[in-house]
């Protein structure tokens, strides 16, 4: 596949703890980890959002831990990581996580390496789609600006 040609490195993990809808906490052997999805950023529920989270984090994060909660998924790992989190692509039963939150609307493509630009086509391809058919965060006007590099409003 094309994020197999593009990735450094794949692993199998298990899903120990979803975060929000595009962090999870996964285990390999005795060692756990923090795991952030590439390319793909959901809205906002934790931290500063705690109290005001943003439209679809509650839906994204539940999607993501009917996914994957307690399975063992494949990681695409870059070679980057970030707040200490391991940058990845996600597959789950060959199926590609950063692909089902964007067909659901749960999600947006938020491309901050350059590194995966053929791979970020593919996924605002899927993006437009939800957008076009107003799929979650899609279906409020205003929350998000589709085949851009911004995140979603307050």
């Amino acid at each position: 596949t094309l994020v197999e040609s593009e990735t450094p490195e794949k692993t199998v993990v298990r899903v120990e703890k979803v975060t929000d809808g595009d962090t999870f906490v996964a285990s390999q052997g005795d060692k756990q980890f923090d795991v952030r999805l590439l390319l793909v950023d959901t809205p906002e529920s934790k931290g500063d959002y705690k109290n005001n989270p943003q439209a679809y984090s509650q839906e994204a994060s539940q999607y993501t831990t009917d996914m994957v909660l307690g399975k063992d998924v494949t990681l695409y790992l870059d070679s980057k990581t970030t707040h200490g989190r391991k940058l990845a692509f996600v597959e789950v039963a060959g199926q590609s996580l950063q692909e089902s939150l964007l067909r659901e609307g749960l999600g947006k493509v938020r491309q901050y390496d350059t590194n995966y630009t053929e791979i970020g086509n593919e996924l605002y391809n899927i993006e437009e789609d939800a957008y076009e058919d107003g799929r979650g965060v899609w279906s409020n006007p205003g929350n998000a600006v589709p085949r851009s590099n911004t995140g979603f409003v307050r």
